[in-house]
């Protein structure tokens, strides 16, 4: 039995080893040609177009050639079927004159990419340096920007508080830097008293110097500033002529002490981006009476609060 054995072990080895040497030359080989089927409507029409198919592809390293391809007549189309060997299929509807084309978008393998290649350190350090110079010009061309502006207010507003109430007529000037506010303002104010008093309408002239910063959102600017100022109280008086007399009509203004005042007001400017823009606000101020004029019972409000509305003119 052993003899035996020994006999049959040299041809089992031949056997195993022609085997897998079959099986390996199978997997390696490829497929000889595109597989092409058609329904008989296809072959009544065209008879040769499963060869014509056949023929386009054949030889060809760049497509995978053990594909199944299908065709089918369908109102006067081709429905195209291409089945792959991984399990993958696709369908469309083509026209004769474009199935080649078609077929060959499906079937084309494409061409592995070779591996990158690495740069040498060399090369590397000297891009580096050469980059390095833009780099830093760069940063420095993305710093903050200066905005430099100039502009003049005229407005009106109305004002309440400490038992008076004032229209007023007033303009500003202001200087912008880098969203920093400075400048001066001048307004004139008319008081009424509000407690039923029945003394003359006085006036008084305030003058003050401004500070403030700027924030601009889009189409709108909005501002706050403030500083010291001074009020002239005084009214104006008019002289009249006596009827048959040559003596002009004449006008004085009769005033008082500087008063010491504070102002403060933030504005809300429309139309950021033109020339000619318009603007509301808050205006208040705070400060000291001052001296009662002759015929008056009060002096200036200690403090009051008012709107503003106006336009500016200015740059951008």
């Amino acid at each position: 039995m052993i003899r035996r054995l020994l006999i049959l072990l040299p041809a089992l080895w031949g056997a195993l080893d022609l085997g897998a040497a079959g099986r390996l030359h199978a997997a390696a080989a490829p497929c000889p040609a595109v597989l092409v089927e058609a329904d008989a409507a296809t072959l009544d029409r065209w008879p040769d177009l499963p060869e014509q198919v056949r023929q386009a592809f054949a030889g060809r390293d760049d497509v995978d050639r053990c594909a199944r391809v299908r065709l089918t007549l369908v109102d006067g189309a081709i429905a195209l079927q291409v089945s792959l060997p991984d399990g993958r299929s696709t369908a469309r509807l083509v026209q004769r004159p474009d199935l080649i084309a078609h077929l060959e978008a499906l079937l084309l393998v494409p061409a592995p990419e070779p591996p990158p290649r690495a740069p040498a350190a060399p090369a590397i350090q000297a891009t580096t340096a050469r980059l390095e110079p833009t780099v830093l010009a760069v940063r420095g061309a993305a710093g903050p920007t200066r905005h430099f502006a100039a502009e003049l207010s005229l407005g009106a507003s109305l004002h309440a508080g400490d038992g008076q109430t004032s229209t007023s007529l007033g303009a500003r000037a202001l200087l912008e830097a880098a969203g920093w506010l400075v400048g001066f303002g001048a307004r004139i104010d008319r008081y009424q008293p509000t407690a039923g008093e029945t003394a003359d309408s006085p006036g008084a002239l305030e003058v003050g110097a401004l500070v403030g910063r700027r924030l601009r959102r889009g189409r709108f600017l909005f501002d706050v500033a403030g500083g010291p100022a001074v009020a002239l109280r005084g009214s104006w008086s008019v002289m009249s002529a006596n009827r048959g007399s040559t003596t002009p009509v004449s006008s004085s203004w009769s005033d008082n002490a500087l008063v010491p005042r504070w102002i403060l007001d933030g504005r809300l400017t429309l139309g950021a981006r033109s020339t000619l823009r318009a603007f509301v606000g808050i205006e208040g101020e705070l400060g000291a009476g001052g001296p009662i004029p002759p015929g008056q019972v009060r002096g200036l409000p200690q403090w009051s609060v008012g709107g503003a509305l106006g336009v500016t003119v200015g740059t951008l």
